[in-house]
C-alpha cells in the first residue's frame, strides 16, 4: 500500500470516528461566496472572518482554491476551541466522505503583500482551542514568514505555517489531519510552533501530514516544540513525511525540555533529505533539567544530514553530551 493509499485509509476511518461526533453548525466557504453560509449555493467567502466567529460545535466546509488571512501581517486564520473546518471540497458535497483532498486543493496562503515573502503573513494559522474536537483537516498551509522580533516564544518570530498556543487549564488537543505545510519560514519553528513553555500544556495530533521544504533561522526546521520552564508537551505524528526541511539544530523536530518536559509519539512516519545546520538532521532533543525524548517506532531515515555527518536523532542534556537516542526503522 503505498502512501496516498494509507493517507486516505487512515482519512476515511478518521472520518467514520467523526460521525459520532454532534455539530451544531455548519458553514460553507468558497472563494468567491457572496452568501451567510448557510449551503454550497449561499457559501461565504471570508474564511477568516467565518472562523473568527465560530464557536464551539461549528463544522466549516471550504471548497478548493486559494484563501489569505487579511491584509495585515498580524493577520491570521485564528482556529478556536471546538471548532473543526475541513478543505478539500469541490463544493458541491453533501458528506465527508465526497471530499478529495488530493485532488481538490485548498490552500491558505500567508502571500498577502508583494512578490517578496518578507511582508508575508507572520503566521498562516494560529490555534487557540484546546478540546479534541478542534480540527484542522484538508489544507495545504504555506508562505508563513516570521522574522519579526519578539520574546523567544513570540509569534512574531515562531511558526510561519501553524502556531498552537497551550493552555495552562487544558492541554490544547488540536487535530492536524491529512495537511500539507510547506514553503514557510520563521526564527524557530518554520512550519509549526508548538508554545507550551511557562506551564502552559499542548498535545497536539498530527495525522498523514506533510511538512516540506520549511525553514528555520535557528531550530526545528518543520517543528518546534517548546516546553520549557514548567511547561508540557506530548505531541503525536503519525503517518507524516517530513521532506527539505532546514534547521540550526532539529532539521525536521526540535523538542525543548529545558526545566519542562518534551515526549513525543512518532510513528510510520518519514524522514527524507532533512539537513541541520549543526546537530540532528531529523531530530534534536535538549533536555537539560528537564525531559525531552521521543518515542519512535517504524519510521523511515534518508539521506538527512547534520553538519557531522552523525545520527538522525540527537539528545544534549547535562547527563548525557549529543547522545544517541534509540529508535526502529522499517
Amino acid at each position: 500500500m503505498n502512501r496516498e493509499h494509507v493517507f486516505r485509509f487512515v482519512g476515511a476511518i478518521l472520518c467514520l470516528l467523526l460521525s459520532t461526533t454532534t455539530f451544531t453548525q455548519r458553514i460553507y466557504v468558497k472563494p468567491d461566496g457572496q452568501g451567510d453560509g448557510s449551503s454550497w449555493a449561499h457559501a461565504a467567502g471570508d474564511l477568516a472572518q467565518i472562523m473568527a466567529k465560530a464557536t464551539p460545535g461549528t463544522e466549516i466546509w471550504v471548497a478548493q482554491g486559494v484563501y489569505t488571512p487579511g491584509e495585515h501581517r498580524h493577520d491570521a486564520f485564528v482556529l478556536r476551541n471546538g471548532v473543526a473546518v475541513y478543505g478539500g471540497f469541490f463544493g458541491n458535497e453533501q458528506t465527508l466522505a465526497q471530499r478529495d483532498v488530493y485532488r481538490r486543493p485548498t490552500v491558505l496562503s500567508g502571500e498577502i503583500g508583494s512578490s517578496s515573502v518578507e511582508d508575508n503573513a507572520y503566521n498562516v494559522v494560529v490555534v487557540s482551542g484546546w478540546s479534541d474536537a478542534t480540527r484542522l483537516d484538508g489544507f495545504v498551509i504555506r508562505g508563513g514568514c516570521a522574522n519579526g522580533v519578539g520574546e523567544p516564544s513570540s509569534r512574531l518570530r515562531c511558526g510561519g505555517g501553524i502556531y498552537i498556543e497551550g493552555h495552562e487549564q487544558e492541554p490544547s488537543q488540536v487535530q492536524i489531519v491529512n495537511c500539507t505545510i510547506e514553503d514557510n519560514y520563521a526564527r524557530d519553528g518554520g512550519a509549526v510552533f508548538v508554545a507550551s513553555s511557562y506551564g502552559r500544556k499542548a498535545d497536539p495530533a498530527f495525522i498523514a501530514c506533510v511538512f516540506r521544504d520549511n525553514r528555520a533561522d535557528l531550530d526545528g526546521g518543520a517543528i518546534y516544540v517548546d516546553a520549557r520552564l514548567n511547561g508540557q508537551s506530548r505531541p503525536q505524528f503519525w503517518y507524516c513525511t517530513f521532506q527539505q526541511n532546514l534547521g540550526n539544530y532539529g532539521g525536521a523536530l526540535f523538542a525543548n525540555g529545558y526545566s519542562g518536559v518534551v515526549e513525543m509519539t512518532v510513528r510510520d512516519c518519514t524522514f527524507q533529505q532533512n539537513n541541520a545546520y549543526v546537530r540532528g538532521g531529523a531530530i534534536y532533543h535538549m533536555d537539560s533539567n528537564g525531559t525531552a525524548s521521543s518515542a519512535i517506532t517504524a519510521c523511515r531515515f534518508v539521506e538527512t544530514y547534520d553538519a557531522y555527518g552523525s545520527e538522525n536523532v540527537l539528545t544534549y542534556s547535562l547527563d548525557r553530551i549529543l547522545s544517541r537516542s534509540i529508535f526502529s526503522r522499517l
